[in-house]
């Protein structure tokens, strides 16, 4: 790779980690606006709310940019297409619920488990190997959560089952949209 090449991927990585950090950054505030909502609203109107204001832009972009008509919407795997985006609005669902109830450091603590549900749906829903040191990331990183849940601590409701249940669906989510990849467009899979 000549000078330029790695000048532009240091700058495409810089801009990556600033879109990620960026990223974060809202989700934080719409998982402090659910829970500072809730008291007006219903967990499920904030999901209604979520969901417009993220397909609204795209489908002014899809327009602009003719996609339709450029076939970016179309999918191979229409069935896996709906079940990945049911898995979304789950995700979203049960967060927003369990965030109704709950803290939001634990709600979100609890929902920081699903990498670890990634790790582990890994080889049955892709076929992956997870070796010893990733299982061992995963019991450490699940020690980890406990000891934020504290056991035994007060949480004994059911909304501690809210975000729980949203981790499993967005591994879940995740994992689809790694096999989606393979066969539907980038734009067709965040439609």
């Amino acid at each position: 790779m000549d000078g330029q090449g790695v000048a532009a991927a240091v700058t495409d990585q810089r801009t990556a980690i600033l879109l990620f950090l960026a990223s974060i950054g809202f989700i934080t505030v719409v998982d402090t606006s659910a829970t500072y909502l809730t008291a007006d609203l219903h967990a499920f109107d904030h999901v209604w709310g979520y969901f417009l204001g993220i397909v609204t832009p795209l489908v002014i972009y899809a327009l602009a940019i003719g996609a339709p008509r450029r076939g970016l919407l179309y999918t191979g795997r229409p069935v896996l297409q709906i079940a990945r985006s049911g898995l979304l609005v789950l995700s979203i669902a049960t967060l927003f619920v369990g965030l109704t109830y709950l803290p939001i450091a634990e709600a979100t603590a609890i929902s920081f488990m699903s990498p670890l549900f990634i790790v582990a749906l890994s080889g049955p829903m892709l076929g992956e190997r997870v070796g010893i040191h990733r299982w061992v990331a995963v019991v450490i990183g699940l020690l980890g959560v406990l000891v934020i849940v504290r056991p035994g601590g007060g949480l004994a409701h059911w909304a501690v089952s809210m975000p729980l249940i949203g981790a499993v669906a967005f591994a879940a989510y995740q994992l689809s949209t790694r096999v989606l990849a393979a066969t539907d467009t980038v734009f067709a899979t965040l439609f």
